[in-house]
């Protein structure tokens, strides 16, 4: 019994050697001690928001009031859940989750009882998108629609009004 607990004891010093000089590896290839900020970095806020973006946003606040919470800047794997339809084959959805693209959605509307995705809301352009752009928006829009998420773009050449945008976003405006 002794030496099963030494034997045991010696593998798990092994596995923490091996996963030590791993991270301390991956730290070293990376240039970045995981630890600490490096020399000679300087780090300062930045705005969330360039000032189009909060100038809508401060609209589209009025347009939904208390309707809805609004976040900003929301990584879009973060909206959605990818369960396999087979329980026991969880790859296919770890596989789509990797390759979805690294965009961020520009304001999301939660409802603030269930904190439900209802709405996403991205600003463009009234210019063509790149044809480099058309795939991955074709995805995001077919990902919205599998997902019963509201996709609405907003043209930030237009201006708009609070009671047209509550509009456009199917939102009853309150008194």
């Amino acid at each position: 019994m002794g030496e099963i607990l030494v034997i045991g004891l010696g593998s798990m010093l092994l596995l923490r050697g091996a996963w030590s000089a791993w991270w301390k590896r991956d730290a070293e290839s990376t240039g970045v001690e995981l630890s600490r900020i490096p020399n000679g970095l300087s780090l300062r806020p930045q705005a969330i928001l360039s000032r189009q973006e909060a100038e809508f946003y401060n609209i589209l606040r009025l347009a939904v009031q208390e309707q809805y919470l609004i976040f900003a800047k929301v990584p879009l794997w973060s909206l959605i859940t990818a369960r396999a339809k087979d329980p026991h084959d969880q790859t296919v959805a770890v596989r789509f989750l990797r390759s979805m693209p690294k965009t961020r959605m520009d304001f999301v509307l939660v409802h603030p009882g269930t904190l439900a995705v209802e709405t996403v809301v991205q600003l463009g352009s009234a210019r063509l998108p790149r044809s480099g752009n058309q795939g991955r928006q074709k995805l995001v829009q077919r990902v919205f629609q599998e997902a019963g998420i509201k996709l609405v773009t907003v043209n930030t050449a237009d201006v708009y009004s609070v009671p047209a945008l509550a509009s456009l976003l199917g939102v009853e405006p309150r008194e």
